[in-house]
């Protein structure tokens, strides 16, 4: 989570992780707020569906821009393929009783792929117990 996190500060997002008041389907996303993108995760939520949620934001993004760790850009990349393959379902036409090939709902991230991505790595150190640097959001 820490390197997703690191990704959204690189596109100048500030990630919010409150819990949310009503329980949603979702367990945050990116919006807008005041003009300006924010992600918002829920607090109450997983890790996995908070990493799936965080990673789902940032699949909008060139990731061409910033240096995104191999596995994270594994994950996102993963999550932008479920994503178009949904566009693709939702556009197909639907047969006489209404129905779709498949669901065209909001894709979902495999939780295999978020566990990989929260498996620490040999030498690396987490950011969590870290104190927020100057102009840092603190999570």
């Amino acid at each position: 989570m820490d390197e997703l996190l690191r990704v959204a500060r690189k596109f100048g997002l500030r990630v919010r992780i409150e819990p949310f008041e009503i329980p949603g389907v979702h367990a945050g996303g990116l919006c807008r707020v005041r003009g300006r993108q924010l992600i918002l995760l829920d607090q109450k939520a997983s890790v996995v569906d908070r990493v799936g949620a965080l990673a789902e934001a940032l699949a909008g993004f060139d990731l061409e821009t910033v240096y995104v760790a191999p596995e994270a850009r594994q994950l996102i990349e993963a999550t932008l393929a479920r994503r178009r393959e949904s566009d693709q379902q939702a556009e197909r036409p639907t047969s006489l009783n209404g129905s779709v090939g498949a669901s065209a709902a909001h894709p979902q991230i495999g939780s295999a792929e978020v566990h990989q991505l929260l498996v620490p790595k040999p030498g690396l150190r987490s950011t969590a117990d870290r104190a927020p640097r100057n102009g840092e959001d603190d999570e």
